[in-house]
């Protein structure tokens, strides 16, 4: 049968690329890249296989390390933040205590996170992540993972670990709302005096925050927005995604980090940049039926166009 003869075939020419030259089993068999990113179907050239090894090399430690070097790389923009935290962190006096930031979803708050951590942690300091996601809004839940730094401030006493300053990052704040006056009330002036908490929320501070006129030299208010056109051209050249693409993915997302990821995404499989609207509003609605608020939301803020109207989305 046509079957029959095709299956011979392979095995054939799978025989001879074993035992010619000595090469692997898979000669004449290289990887392709999807037709939106080469178009003509050509083999990998040198540079990609040296990525190829690159990457074998990496995973020789574990697969967050391999994960965390991968957004590493990704990580673009924040450049003001990034200075201003830096800044706090190296100061033997911080010019404040608390950093506040705020956007909308998608628009990567737990990556500046990662980013502030990975930079406290390389500094020394010894730094304490809470997720609202992951706990109940509760003080006990927030002390079980803050008591170490709590007890060793009330007794006046050093923290039994030799780090310089301790962290404390809050994610997805908006889930502790209903803790906002006890971590400002109770919970942030019990922390030494060199201790810096980040919080990062969908929500602005609350009133209580503005109006104690003595928090007001403490506290610092970031406003996170999308990504500048540079920023998003990028992002996509570290996503290998090709240059005469980039404008066309820029005016989709309107450089909304998480829309232009969720892009990237379908261009890396394959996508063909006339469907990209389909199947990024495809991606958009899978996530949303999932259950997932903020892909729901970023569908709006994405379809608000401009781009300014888009920077001045709030959630609702």
């Amino acid at each position: 049968s046509a079957m029959g003869r095709a299956s011979a075939r392979r095995r054939t020419r799978l025989a001879g690329a074993s035992t010619t030259g000595g090469g692997p089993p898979w000669r004449g068999f290289e990887p392709r890249y999807p037709p939106s990113l080469n178009p003509a179907g050509r083999p990998f050239p040198a540079r990609s296989r040296a990525n190829i090894v690159d990457l074998m090399a990496e995973s020789a430690g574990t697969l967050g390390e391999v994960l965390s070097s991968r957004r590493r790389g990704r990580f673009v923009g924040r450049a003001a933040e990034m200075e201003l935290f830096g800044l706090a962190l190296d100061s033997a006096e911080p010019p404040f205590s608390i950093l506040y930031v705020h956007g909308p979803g998608g628009v990567g708050k737990t990556s500046l996170l990662d980013a502030f951590a990975e930079q406290a942690a390389h500094g020394g300091a010894r730094v304490i992540r809470i997720d609202g996601r992951d706990l109940p809004p509760s003080p006990e839940a927030v002390l079980d993972s803050v008591g170490g730094i709590v007890d060793a401030s009330r007794a006046g006493t050093e923290p039994d670990w030799p780090a310089k300053r301790s962290v404390i990052m809050f994610d997805a704040y908006e889930r502790l709302a209903p803790l906002d006056d006890w971590v400002r009330s109770s919970l942030a002036p019990r922390l030494p005096v060199t201790a810096l908490t980040v919080i990062a929320s969908r929500s602005e501070p609350g009133l209580g925050w503005r109006a104690d006129s003595a928090w007001r030299d403490l506290l610092r208010v970031v406003s996170l927005r999308n990504l500048s056109s540079a920023e998003g051209r990028q992002y996509l050249d570290r996503c290998g995604i090709r240059p005469d693409l980039h404008n066309r993915l820029l005016n989709l997302s309107h450089g909304h980090p998480l829309a232009l990821s969720l892009l990237a995404d379908v261009v890396v499989r394959g996508g063909q940049p006339l469907s990209l609207e389909r199947s990024f509003f495809g991606s958009l609605t899978a996530g949303s039926s999932s259950g997932g608020a903020t892909t729901t939301t970023n569908r709006r803020w994405t379809l608000s166009g401009p781009r300014d109207r888009l920077r001045r989305a709030q959630p609702m």
